[in-house]
Formats: C-alpha cells, sequence, structure tokens
C-alpha cells in the first residue's frame, strides 16, 4: 500500500470544486499573493540584469517548488528560463496540463522527484510556510541537493488572511475543518537562520514586506511582518564545475 501523503490528500481536496489556487486568481489571496509572485520574478531578472548575482551560462534550469496552475512557470518559461514545476496535489497538474505545460509533475518539496543538481535555481512563492514544522530542515535538504546556484523564495509569513476557499472546501471534507494551511509561522529570521546555520546556502537579498495596517480583514496581523523574499547563493564544493 502507498505511503500517505498528507499534502497530496490535502491540497488535493482544496482543489477540488473551489478557487483555491484557481486558473484565474492562483491563489487563495489573488491580489497579495499574485503581486508577491510577479515581484519576486522580477527581482530575480533585475538581479541578473543588474550583475549582482550571475546567470548560468546557456540554458538556465529552473524548478518552480509549489507550482499550483503553472502561472509562475508559464510566466518563467516566457522569460527564456528552462522552467519546471512540482506541485503535490494532482488536480493542480492537471490545471497545468490544461495550460499546455508539460514540465509540470507531481511532487512534494519534502521529497522532490529529480536528481541531485538537477536545477541551476529553485523558484518558491508561498510554498514552504505550508511544511510541517518537523520537515522543514528535510525540505532545506532537498533544495540543497537539487539546486546547484540559487534560490528564490517568497515565504508567507502569517496565517491565511482570508479563509473563504479552505472554509468552502471543508464544507465538504471534515479533515478540513478548523485546519491551518501555514504551519510553519516563523519570522523572517528564524527563516534566515534555518537557511544559513549549516554554511550551505548564502543570503544574497533579501526584502521584507509587511501587512497593509489599514484593512479591518487584516485584524492582528496588520502591519506585521507578511512576506520574505529572499535570493540565496548556493555553497557546494563542486561550485568550479558549473560555468557561471
Amino acid at each position: 500500500m502507498p505511503k500517505y501523503d498528507w499534502y497530496r490528500v490535502t491540497y488535493n481536496k482544496l482543489y477540488k470544486g473551489s478557487s483555491y489556487h484557481d486558473k484565474d486568481t492562483c491563489c487563495s489571496l489573488p491580489i497579495i499573493r499574485g503581486e508577491m509572485q510577479t515581484d519576486t520574478i522580477l527581482d530575480f531578472k533585475n538581479s541578473v540584469e543588474s550583475g549582482s548575482i550571475y546567470s548560468p551560462s546557456g540554458s538556465v534550469t529552473l524548478l518552480d517548488v509549489g507550482c499550483s496552475n503553472g502561472t509562475a512557470v508559464d510566466s518563467l518559461c516566457r522569460m527564456g528560463y528552462d522552467a519546471w514545476g512540482i506541485d503535490p496535489a494532482p488536480r493542480a497538474i492537471e490545471y497545468c496540463e490544461k495550460r499546455r505545460l508539460t514540465t509540470c509533475v507531481t511532487g512534494s518539496a519534502v521529497t522532490i522527484p529529480f536528481e541531485d543538481n538537477s536545477f541551476h535555481i529553485i523558484f518558491s512563492t508561498d510554498t514552504i510556510e505550508h511544511i510541517r514544522p518537523r520537515e522543514v530542515d528535510k525540505v532545506i535538504d532537498e533544495f540543497y541537493r537539487v539546486a546547484t546556484h540559487y534560490l528564490v523564495l517568497s515565504i508567507a509569513l502569517q496565517r491565511e488572511a482570508n479563509r473563504d476557499d479552505l472554509n468552502h472546501a471543508a464544507s465538504r471534507y471534515k479533515t478540513l475543518r478548523g485546519l491551518e494551511l501555514h504551519k510553519s509561522q516563523f519570522s523572517s529570521l528564524k527563516w534566515i537562520e534555518l537557511f544559513t546555520r549549516e554554511d550551505r546556502f548564502e543570503v544574497i537579498e533579501k526584502d521584507i514586506d509587511f501587512i497593509p495596517d489599514n484593512k479591518p480583514r487584516y485584524g492582528d496581523i496588520a502591519g506585521k511582518e507578511g512576506f520574505l523574499r529572499v535570493i540565496l547563493k548556493v555553497n557546494k564544493t563542486r561550485w568550479n564545475i558549473y560555468e557561471l
């Protein structure tokens, strides 16, 4: 019997019959998350163009971890990257297939289904905060195993500000009632510490966005750290085998 995959089961339920990351909004917080995803892509592009980070020569391979319906993969392909994506929910990958994104496959950040050093860059927006705390170290290990040059990450630092999609799905699935999707609600400082404590990654750029404090719907998280955007260089002993 296949091992139970909590991420696959849970997120597949969310994608069924709700607007969670649907093809139009791409997420349960379409305005904020959509802007963050676009900003993360543009920040990386600007960093390459300005020379603050180096782009590998030739075709640059990039893996979007938590690709959802493939919006970022599509954007990155249009920018000239050889972009791939993984998501634990088969229904999310079905969205990708409908968009003719053939490089998106089912897979989890906890066990990335690619060989060591498969991608120059790992790109991930609003994904790793969904990882259960006991598995965060495993995800960081997997990022280090698979990426050769950079991590480009956007991490939500608070709980979901809008639970409409989750509540809608919970009306059909008792197991989703009261569920908190952002399992690892760490501060920006804590995330940086987790990634850099063994000197496997080096922070190249970081930016913190705060939750707007002028909208009542954000409640007690208004004005607090909302998102961390960070670019990390991968430090590997065999770095020189990859052309920069």
